[in-house]
C-alpha cells in the first residue's frame, strides 16, 4: 500500500516559504480559526545575530496554507515574534487568524430592506475581501434586517444561529 505525498507548502504575501518548523492550525465553529507557525530565523553572518526585518512586513500580509497544492487554510497575519528557548539559533513565531478575521470592524449599526440574508453576507464579506461559498437553507426575502452595535463577524454569527445557518 502505498501513502500519496502531499507536501505542505506555505505562502506570507507574494512569498513563499521554503521552510517552515511547525504549524499548527486550530479550528473551532463559530470562531475566527487561529493558526502558529515557527519558521527558521533570518540569519546574519554571526550565528547570533538576529534579524527579523522581512518578518516584521508580513503583519497585516495573507497567508496560504496548501496541501497537494489546494488551498486548506486561508489567513491573516496579525502577529510576529522572534522566539529564543532551548536553542541557539531560536525561531519567529508567526501567528493570526482566518482571512474572517477581517470582518472584525468596529461596531456599527446599519440596516437593509427586502433583500435576504444572503445577500447581506455576500456584500460584508465582499467589503472585508473575504472568499465566500454560500448556499443559505433560507432563501425568502426579509421585510428588515438589522446589525445593531456588532462587528461584521458578530453580526453574520448572530443571523446565523438566529436563522439555524
Amino acid at each position: 500500500m502505498s501513502i500519496p505525498f502531499n507536501p505542505i507548502t506555505i505562502s506570507v504575501g507574494k512569498k513563499s516559504l521554503s521552510s517552515f518548523i511547525s504549524l499548527q492550525i486550530e479550528q473551532n465553529i463559530g470562531k475566527h480559526h487561529r493558526f502558529q507557525m515557527s519558521v527558521e530565523l533570518e540569519t546574519g553572518s554571526n550565528r547570533y545575530v538576529h534579524n527579523i526585518n522581512s518578518s516584521k512586513n508580513w503583519l497585516g500580509e495573507s497567508i496560504v496554507v496548501k496541501a497537494a497544492n489546494k488551498p486548506i487554510f486561508v489567513g491573516v497575519v496579525t502577529n510576529v515574534q522572534l522566539h529564543r528557548e532551548g536553542s541557539d539559533f531560536g525561531c519567529i513565531i508567526v501567528s493570526g487568524y482566518s482571512a474572517t478575521y477581517r470582518m472584525e470592524t468596529a461596531h456599527s449599526c446599519f440596516s437593509w430592506n427586502d433583500t435576504t440574508i444572503g445577500d447581506v453576507v455576500k456584500k460584508l464579506c465582499a467589503e472585508a475581501k473575504v472568499q465566500l461559498e454560500l448556499n443559505p437553507a433560507f432563501k425568502e426575502n426579509k421585510d428588515y434586517i438589522c446589525q445593531y452595535e456588532e462587528s461584521d463577524f458578530d453580526f453574520i454569527r448572530r443571523l446565523a444561529h438566529q436563522y439555524q445557518e
